[in-house]
């Protein structure tokens, strides 16, 4: 009896786990951000945030291969990625759901906690600042 109450919990608190992860996911949508600021988005760009992995440290700005897809000539790319989706709402999936859109030729990699780790208006400023390149 014990053996199945154990089993039990465990099944319920690896569901519960997995709706607080989507309910984090849900609650950042594009039309809620703050607007963006730019020049605040490229400090970001450079920044470790929380100790996460600086974007710069796998996106290029000048079109060199590096970890991830470079960012040159990203805003008119990303407008055209996914149809039915804007830019910036192409680029806030690629930031909170990295999983969602892999670029053909690159492994997903990408970390998966910027809801975690960064605030609404830093999510804002860096996509402001990706989606200018």
């Amino acid at each position: 009896m014990n053996h199945r109450f154990l089993v039990f919990a465990v099944v319920m608190l690896m569901a519960l786990a997995g709706c607080a992860s989507q309910e984090d996911e849900a609650s950042v949508g594009f039309e809620n951000l703050p607007v963006g600021n730019p020049s605040e988005g490229e400090r970001l760009y450079t920044d470790r945030i929380n100790n996460e992995p600086r974007c710069s440290d796998c996106h290029s700005l000048d079109g060199s291969p590096n970890l991830g897809p470079t960012l040159q000539g990203y805003g008119e790319i990303a407008a055209q990625r996914v149809a039915g989706l804007s830019a910036g709402e192409y680029t806030l999936q690629s930031i909170v759901r990295p999983w969602a859109h892999v670029v053909e030729g690159f492994n997903n990699i990408m970390p998966t906690r910027y809801t975690h780790t960064m605030t609404d208006q830093q999510i804002a400023d860096l996509i402001a600042f990706i989606i200018t390149q």
